[in-house]
């Protein structure tokens, strides 16, 4: 058998043919020298690192940066950065920016928790009405004892049809109760949809000069001002279809900008009707006019802005704005460009790939652009959020950044790859 010598400290095998001229490694001796050829693929192939698994967005701050560590360092991920020429600082930064960024669509919680504490009151005021089997409510809902509201009605309804289970959801952890809050959601979505519609159909008609009744005034008035949950109103959502108002409740990594909406569509109006001279208002994060925004969207003259609020949503754990998307100014690392396409897949990954690295990188080289590295902690909290950035933020980038570097530094080497050059494909 082989021997081992020693160079410089280090154990290598010594892999002198054998007595018939062949190699360890050598097709002819085939896999008999298995055990050989595992040890020298340990100490001459690089290992081959997979990517991390697990659920980033639920994942505390050392979770994150143990995520990163691990995704950063797979051959995808180094090919981009080595495109990009991001060395290991770079990195340290970058990864400082994504563990501030992702999470679950804060817009679709606050929904469900608005949508259980209408379902415990609307429990309790049944049970005080006489209601103590919750899968028999028949004539609940004209019942004078039973005053609900609107959301309490909604959660009625859906029990009353069968689409919500209000025994489970009053009962005790485990899956049914699960399922029941899920089916709750849901119920919230579709009512606040609803409402939506009818704020859209009576606002239309008032737009269009009719001269609404009283009662009607009044409703429209009052949905005007109806919350979206976590910010804004229907009055900012004003423009969408049905469709697009329903998912920006929708699970997945996304953040409708309300205000940042409702800005740049107004801004179209205003150039629509003619308040405006030349291009008129601007339109997006980068400022567009409302002149080009309508030449690439012409649906807006007829007042469809859905494309607008795709615009106007931070898409992906990397929270890249769609219009930056929408507009072609996202480049990857081989030159093509990031769609919006590309921003709805990566709303709807709960976990960053490669592809969410790159675009992160991207906003850096295109949208702030930001030469050479990426510097320090202050000088980038400024890059990514402009002058006004509180010290907190430069303070986190730097704590985040520590967290990555002790993630990265504890990770176990990856597994080594195939040794395809010395087993031969008939070994492989």
């Amino acid at each position: 058998m082989p021997t081992q010598t020693r160079l410089n400290g280090t154990s290598r095998l010594n892999t002198t043919p054998y007595s018939n001229g062949v190699g360890p490694t050598q097709p002819a001796n085939g896999r008999g020298n298995s055990f050989l050829q595992d040890r020298l693929r340990e100490q001459t192939q690089p290992g081959t690192c997979a990517m991390p698994g697990g659920d980033y967005v639920t994942m505390e701050g050392d979770g994150k940066a143990k995520y990163l560590a691990e995704l950063f360092r797979t051959p995808e991920a180094q090919t981009t950065f080595n495109d990009r020429g991001f060395n290991g600082t770079d990195q340290s930064q970058l990864a400082a920016i994504m563990q501030n960024e992702g999470g679950t669509n804060e817009r679709r919680r606050m929904l469900g928790s608005q949508y259980a504490s209408a379902a415990r009151s609307l429990s309790r005021k049944l049970a005080a009405g006489g209601y103590t089997d919750m899968a028999r409510l028949d004539g609940a809902e004209q019942d004078r004892r039973v005053q609900l509201s609107e959301e309490e009605r909604a959660v009625l309804t859906a029990a009353q049809s069968g689409g919500l289970d209000l025994a489970a959801l009053n009962g005790s952890a485990g899956p049914s109760k699960d399922r029941a809050s899920e089916a709750l959601t849901n119920v919230g979505v579709n009512h606040q949809t609803a409402l939506y519609d009818e704020y859209s159909a009576l606002e239309a008609r008032q737009r269009n000069g009719e001269k609404l009744g009283t009662a009607d005034r009044s409703r429209v008035t009052t949905l005007a001002r109806h919350g979206l949950g976590s910010s804004g109103d229907f009055s900012d959502a004003r423009g969408m279809s049905s469709n697009r108002f329903r998912s920006i409740y929708d699970e997945g990594q996304t953040r409708f900008e309300p205000s940042r909406y409702a800005r740049s569509r107004d801004a179209i109006e205003r150039w629509e009707a003619g308040g405006e001279r030349g291009n008129g208002g601007s339109v997006g994060a980068g400022s567009e006019s409302a002149s080009s925004w309508v030449s690439r969207h012409p649906e807006a003259r007829t007042g469809n802005h859905d494309a607008l609020a795709d615009a106007e949503t931070s898409w992906g754990t990397a929270q890249i704005m769609g219009h930056y998307a929408d507009r072609g100014n996202l480049h990857n690392a081989k030159g093509g460009t990031f769609t919006m396409d590309d921003m709805r897949a990566a709303g709807a990954r709960r976990s960053p790939n490669t592809t969410d690295v790159d675009m992160q990188i991207s906003y850096f080289r295109d949208i702030a652009n930001v030469p050479g590295h990426l510097g320090s902690a202050e000088e980038l909290a400024v890059q990514y959020n402009g002058p006004a950035a509180p010290p907190s933020y430069a303070q986190g980038i730097r704590d985040n950044a520590g967290r990555y570097d002790r993630a990265r530094g504890s990770l176990a080497p990856c597994p080594p790859g195939p040794l395809s050059a010395l087993d031969g494909p008939q070994y492989a």
